[in-house]
């Protein structure tokens, strides 16, 4: 019966090419689309590397300010004294990091110019965060408290900039004319990954602008673990409180 509805449907086909043609090629086309929204959705936002407790994470990249009586508004990242005044103090978040905007930079390595996306970090940042460190270690609390001219590469920044395979730990990299001691390096993640990813990451002490500007706008986005999964509308009730108040 199969090979009689099979006959009767491709001799329909053969009759109307046209149709057939725009009907497969539509539905093909339909698919595909489907298909590659499914899989960029996925790549977005499911918890893969390195955000593997991105189940229980949140991140802000954006704070909107409003004048209620002027009717002025404008919205952009955050102020470092911004996060730790009202969001590092919650008290429902297990841990709270955040990093800085990406940034570009031309600098030369191993013969070449390379432009290279950076990022400037707390060092809460590297607890929630899992990156696999092929060298060295992340940027530790120490680190702030030496005022240390250090940073983290990705695998592919080492391998331009140094050669490849070529370790990198205790050698030096220049960003914005600093040269800057490279104390690890960990294997990348996509630039899509907006909060997380960079090839050149360095401690915010580092930053020429002041770190400590009282402005409620900055270039810096928090990174918030909660306890579990479940604790997530905890926080940011707690959060919609502070900004209510």
């Amino acid at each position: 019966m199969f090979k009689n509805y099979l006959k009767i449907t491709l001799a329909v086909m053969r009759r109307r090419k046209f149709f057939t043609f725009i009907s497969l090629f539509g539905i093909s086309i339909t698919l595909t689309i489907l298909i590659v929204l499914t899989a960029f959705y996925e790549h977005m936002f499911a918890g893969k590397y390195p955000e593997s407790n991105r189940d229980r994470t949140l991140f802000s990249n954006m704070i909107e300010e409003q004048d209620t009586t002027g009717g002025g508004m404008r919205r952009g990242p955050m102020s470092i004294s911004y996060i730790k005044k009202y969001i590092s103090t919650l008290k429902t978040p297990e841990k709270v990091g955040f990093s800085s905007s990406p940034n570009t930079v031309n600098t030369y390595g191993n013969g070449k110019k390379l432009e290279l996306y950076f990022k400037y970090t707390d060092p809460i940042f590297w607890e929630i965060l899992s990156f696999e460190f092929l060298e060295g270690k992340p940027i530790t609390q120490q680190n702030f408290d030496n005022n240390d001219v250090v940073a983290v590469i990705n695998d592919q920044t080492r391998d331009d900039y140094f050669g490849k395979g070529v370790s990198a730990v205790g050698k030096t990299i220049e960003i914005n004319g600093q040269n800057l001691r490279v104390i690890g390096v960990v294997r990348g993640s996509p630039i899509t990954r907006l909060v997380v990813s960079a090839d050149v990451y360095m401690p915010y002490h580092l930053q020429k602008a002041d770190p400590l500007n009282p402005s409620y706008n900055g270039t810096y986005m928090p990174i918030v673990m909660a306890k579990s999964a479940g604790d997530l509308p905890l926080v940011q009730a707690e959060y919609q409180e502070v900004v209510r108040r």
